[in-house]
């Protein structure tokens, strides 16, 4: 009867400590769900997640072309970039994506940090189909958003446009990953902003 007791208790005991592992795994992960929750809600978005995707694909495809680097837009032709700013530093070699089937080249302005995706054969009049900004540069969006830029400042700016379920302290995306604005941070810091379709 003793060993009964003893094995019951001894079962009891396993069972309340993975128990107690197990809720204390639970806690962190809550803990570490949280941390983010915290942090966007302690800054200003308006966005419900009420808003439907399409409507999120809308703001994306509205902010691709209205939204701009210098006054540089997508779908904006090579020569008028090139008014605007000038030749570019560099140019990679023009190649044909698999994914879209178009002629792609980089365009490299190496003083700001800018990058251009043109699309469109070399020495034809291309147009604009990504803008990359990376630290350091003095680029700004038609916002006033740029490169050392506070998060609360992209937030405000940018409200109405963001997606929380896309929100962390690391990266903000208004509209959507396929078409729309990318803000990447480091202490709460814009380190880079990317203008376009960032995933197909």
């Amino acid at each position: 009867m003793k060993n009964q007791v003893y094995i019951i208790l001894g079962i009891s005991l396993i069972f309340l400590w993975g128990c107690t592992n197990n809720s204390n795994d639970i806690s962190k992960s809550l803990i570490n769900s949280d941390f983010n929750s915290k942090i966007i809600d302690s800054i200003s978005i308006n966005s419900e997640n009420t808003i439907s995707q399409e409507t999120f694909d809308e703001i994306g495809n509205n902010l691709m072309k209205n939204e701009s680097i210098w006054g540089i837009k997508k779908d904006m032709q090579s020569n008028n970039v090139i008014e605007i700013i000038g030749y570019p530093d560099e140019k990679s070699t023009a190649e044909e994506w698999g994914s879209d089937g178009q002629i792609h080249q980089k365009w490299t302005y190496a003083n700001q940090n800018v990058e251009l995706d043109m699309i469109g054969a070399e020495n034809s009049n291309q147009v604009v189909n990504s803008i990359y900004v990376k630290s350091p540069s003095d680029a700004k969006t038609s916002r006033n958003i740029g490169i050392g830029s506070n998060i609360t400042d992209v937030t405000n700016k940018y409200s109405n446009e963001i997606d929380k379920s896309q929100t962390t302290e690391f990266q903000i995306v208004a509209g959507t990953i396929y078409g729309g604005i990318v803000f990447t941070f480091e202490n709460k810091k814009v380190t880079s902003i990317f203008i376009g379709a960032s995933a197909e």
